[in-house]
């Protein structure tokens, strides 16, 4: 039936969300839900380890109505007190108090749980108690719960008992080491059931009540909505089923048999005397009976008579004895429901009582049947004769060996601080040996990895021999490892069955004969350190309890060894540690007292003002240079206010506040403060103030000011300042002289280099090979001219702030293109290997035309200055920046020209200089560009007769702050 409303609940759950509802979650698969663990019956551990209670049963009722499974998380201690604030693992919260604060990160369902907190005192404590009649008494609250916020915040005078949880807390109050605790009666019922506390009542209430929800982060609202809906689903009587199986507050009721519980008891004991006089009774009776059954015991016809007698009553015997049984089990199981709301001192009468009816049912039966029974009980006492004489022997023999064995320990603990480690070891392992009788004793201690078990000692009893063996790997052993890792002893009666042992089939115990192992695992602090190993060689043997104890007690003497030996050399240590410390002391002691007298030294002739000031402005300390700064003297400062003889009034606001800051840690450097002199005068200080000490010290309460008069540096600041515009004002009117008459060269040579091409073309007739050559000559010189011309005028305006940035959409790889057809013919006349690695993709939006001066610079100096070998050119985008790469296997720059490479009019000394035409412009125009014009960069690596790395970087998309930095050069 539950299975199929359960079936019926999750069907549901199709109509109860909507489609975008359903997808989300099932986008979500693993939305966490918090729940306590400490919170019984709400939610708790059971004893099968899983969280049990009101809410783990709610939630998974939810779960089935929205057909989701959320995923558990059990916080710790010190994360349930985080105020309900959202950690990076918390979705949902299963209970929690709404709160102003909390809503900043949660969202609360209508509320689930309401509990009023109640005063819970001893049975002797007065009716309707308040809290205000608990004026400095204790009181129990659950640490971290909101009524403990509760009453510190409105009863200040009572004193608080913090406790882990409720039950401690009643625990406290039932054994008078508090006189009440403020909680919930569901909790506080469910710890008087399961701890026994019967002295408890309800002795009045308080006007504060817990009202909790379940909390959903409030970033996820689709979710809110969600779960709002499977709490609707869920139905009263489902709900109410919940609250009679956990919320059950009946503990404080007594009932008719608690009130008169002296009667009863005194009752049950009468009952019990009664039973136990005719129980002797009987038992007399059957005492000799048995004594007439032995002395009769030779007539052996008659015994064998009698024994028939008792298996011919042994059928009937069994009947009554199982219908006695099923009558007590049907007692129990009937009373057991009614008796799990009583007060557990009740449960005990009646299974008192229970047994008084069994007692008397067994008298009735014993008169029945004494004959019968006597006769079983002669044959017993014939068995067990037998059987004590065998377990006689055995105690004797077991008694020698723990007399042994025990002499064994005590010679082992005796002499240990006589002897050095190894010769402990050796005496540990030959005298194991003796008391337990086996061939081999070793003693192993595990290294640092905890892969491998290292011999220390290896005793042979026959050949009264101390050797060693092979080290034991875990990873050959890794079954012994574990098994040894997880139990004190491992004993292995037989090495070929015990399956810890199996390894050692092979190999081992074949080589040294063994046939069986008692092993024995040390540890130290928690972790094992070692093992101690008996091996019985030649056939199997089957190992005694006291044998297994011996050999756990001899690892602890092992133990005790070691840690004696440890503490032997960390004393040792300690020592060493101490003199050295006694020396550094000392040291440290002479070096303070030297620098104490540097530091006074150092504020008594130091060139600027030092004060200390209490916190209060109390100045406590006054150096000469501070009274020759302010024309006070040292006897008229000390102890005077620090505000009133030296703050004017602008500065008095900004003091304020420096010393409440100084107050809290906060340390000021290079604070403009206006003082006033001794003789009225208006002086402006540049301070660095900070707090002296640290809490508790003795400079505690006190900060040190250091002032420097900045009056005389403020007008020079001002005068450099006034200088400075001056000369970036005369910079910009020269570079706009220089643009400008460089522009009005540009228009007369381009009118030369015209004409030299016209005639040069022989549209004014035929020259001859010297005229042509001359021309030629001229032509190209004023081509030259015209590019330096150029790349003054571009340098000009850009340190004029009159060169203009015009932004396109462009693709990179056609404007390569442009540039290996400005080039090639240079490539191909020195035979260079020039690639370009360029994606089609990359589309840039900045300056093309300044980006082409640019590359094409760069890409040309590489071939210009190439003699053999190649030019790779590669552009590529990280992070929103162009990337372009052009490596060569030229000449190389040397340390020196890479210094002077980006300056103007400078070119790098090689023998190529006078071949190479050039200005010296090129690169500081496009460091220019690429810096001041397209917000990127250059950067260059070399080396002298390998090559040369050029690196531009620019971005992608021109910034609109490089836009809005270029207009305002523009509007300057």
């Amino acid at each position: 039936m539950w299975m199929l409303l359960l079936g019926q609940s999750t069907q549901s759950a199709g109509n109860l969300l909507t489609p975008n509802e359903r997808a989300w979650l099932n986008a979500h698969p693993n939305i966490s839900l918090t729940m306590w663990d400490d919170y019984a019956p709400i939610s708790f551990h059971g004893e099968n380890g899983k969280l049990q209670g009101f809410m783990p049963d709610y939630i998974e009722l939810l779960e089935s109505k929205l057909n989701y499974k959320f995923k558990l998380v059990v916080p710790t201690k010190e994360e349930s007190l985080s105020n309900g604030k959202r950690g990076a693992r918390e979705d949902v919260i299963s209970l929690l108090a709404d709160t102003q604060d909390r809503r900043v990160y949660w969202n609360f369902t209508p509320t689930l749980l309401s509990f009023p907190l109640n005063i819970v005192a001893r049975n002797d404590a007065p009716k309707d108690l308040t809290l205000s009649q608990l004026n400095n008494m204790k009181l129990s609250v659950v640490h971290g719960y909101a009524s403990q916020e509760f009453v510190q915040e409105n009863y200040p005078q009572i004193k608080l008992d913090l406790v882990n949880n409720t039950c401690q807390g009643l625990q406290h109050v039932a054994f008078h080491e508090s006189f009440a605790m403020l909680t919930d009666l569901p909790v506080a019922s469910w710890c008087l059931k399961t701890q026994g506390l019967i002295n408890i009542k309800v002795a009045g209430k308080s006007e504060f009540k817990y009202e909790m929800s379940l909390a959903v982060r409030n970033d996820w609202p689709i979710l809110f909505n969600i779960i709002q809906k499977g709490m609707k689903a869920v139905t009263k009587s489902e709900r109410q089923a919940l609250h009679n199986r956990w919320l059950d507050q009946d503990a404080f009721e007594q009932s008719w048999m608690y009130s008169n519980r002296v009667w009863l008891i005194a009752l049950v004991l009468f009952l019990l005397l009664s039973a136990l006089i005719r129980v002797y009774v009987w038992d007399s009776n059957m005492q000799r009976n048995v004594l007439q059954r032995i002395t009769n015991v030779s007539d052996g016809d008659k015994g064998l008579e009698q024994i028939s007698d008792v298996n011919s009553g042994l059928t009937p015997r069994i009947l009554t004895l199982l219908c006695i049984i099923l009558i007590l089990l049907g007692t129990l199981i009937t009373t057991e429901q009614w008796v799990s709301h009583q007060d557990r001192i009740l449960l005990g009468i009646l299974v008192a009582t229970l047994m008084l009816m069994m007692l008397f049912g067994g008298y009735k039966l014993g008169s029945i049947r004494r004959n019968e029974e006597n006769q079983s009980l002669f044959e017993q006492l014939a068995s067990q004769i037998k059987t004590r004489q065998m377990a006689e022997k055995i105690a004797k023999e077991q008694t020698l060996r723990l007399f042994k064995q025990q002499k064994a320990i005590q010679i082992l603990t005796q002499t240990q601080s006589q002897k050095t480690t190894e010769e402990i070891f050796k005496e540990i392992a030959q005298v194991s040996a003796e008391t337990l009788n086996v061939e081999r004793v070793s003693i192993w201690l595990l290294d640092s990895d905890k892969q491998m078990l290292e011999c220390v000692d290896l005793y042979l009893k026959t050949n009264n021999l101390h050797t060693t063996a092979n080290p034991l790997l875990a990873k050959k052993l890794p079954t012994y490892f574990q098994f040894i890792s997880q139990n004190r002893v491992l004993a292995a009666n037989n090495v070929m069955q015990h399956p810890a042992t199996t390894e050692f089939r092979q190999g081992y115990a074949q080589e040294n004969n063994i046939g069986a192992i008692l092993d024995g695992s040390i540890w130290l602090s928690g972790n094992m350190i070692g093992a101690v190993c008996c091996e019985h060689t030649s056939d199997s043997r089957e190992w005694t309890l006291d044998e297994q104890g011996f050999v756990g007690s001899i690892c602890d003497v092992v133990r005790l060894t070691i840690e004696t030996d440890r503490r032997h050399k960390a004393e040792q240590a300690l020592l060493q540690h101490s003199e050295e410390l006694e020396v550094m002391v000392e040291a440290r002691t002479l070096s303070l007292q030297e620098s104490e007298q540097r530091l006074t030294s150092v504020i008594k002739y130091a060139p600027i003002p030092i004060l200390t000031i209490k916190m209060d402005g109390e100045i406590i300390e006054f150096n000469p240079e501070a009274e020759r700064a302010t024309g006070f003297s040292r006897a008229e400062a000390i102890g005077k206010n620090f505000i009133d003889i030296f703050v004017v009034k602008e500065s008095f606001k900004k003091t304020i506040a420096i010393g409440v800051g100084t107050k809290r840690g906060e340390a000021f450097r290079n604070i403009e403060l206006i003082f006033k002199c001794a003789d009225g005068r208006k002086i402006e200080f540049e301070c660095s103030i900070v707090k002296a000490g640290k809490n508790g010290g003795k400079d505690a309460g006190q900060m040190i000011a250091i002032g420097q008069d900045i009056t005389q540096k403020k007008v020079l600041q001002a005068s450099l300042i006034k200088a400075r515009e001056s000369a970036e004002s005369a910079d910009r009117i020269k570079s706009m002289f220089v643009a400008s008459m460089s522009h009005e060269l540009r228009t007369p040579l381009n009118s030369i280099i015209g004409f030299l091409g016209v005639v040069l073309q022989g549209m004014s007739g035929d020259l001859n090979p010297k005229q042509k050559d001359q021309l030629g000559r001229a032509y190209h010189s004023a081509k030259h001219l015209l590019s330096l011309i150029s790349d003054v005028i571009d340098i000009s305006k850009i340190e004029a702030g009159f060169l203009q940035i015009h932004t396109e959409s462009f693709a990179l790889k056609p404007m390569f293109n442009e540039v290996v057809n400005v080039i090639h013919h240079i490539a191909e006349g020195k035979h260079l290997d020039l690639q370009i690695d360029c994606s089609e993709a990359i589309i840039l939006e900045t300056d093309r035309k300044r980006l082409y001066q640019a590359i094409l610079n760069v890409v040309s100096n590489a071939v210009k200055y190439t003699e053999a070998g190649s030019v790779t050119v590669e552009a590529k985008i990280i992070n929103e920046d162009l990337i372009i790469i052009t490596q060569d296997t030229g000449i190389g720059i040397s340390q020196l020209g890479l210094e002077q490479l980006f300056k103007p009019f400078e070119r790098a000394e090689s023998h190529l200089k006078i071949k190479t035409l050039g200005t010296g412009l090129g690169l500081y125009l496009t460091r220019k560009i690429l810096t001041q014009l397209l917000g990127g960069s250059i950067e260059v690596e070399s080396q002298v007769g390998v090559g040369s790395t050029f690196t531009i970087k620019v971005p992608i998309k021109i910034s609109e702050q490089t836009l809005l930095n270029n207009q305002s050069i523009l509007e300057d």
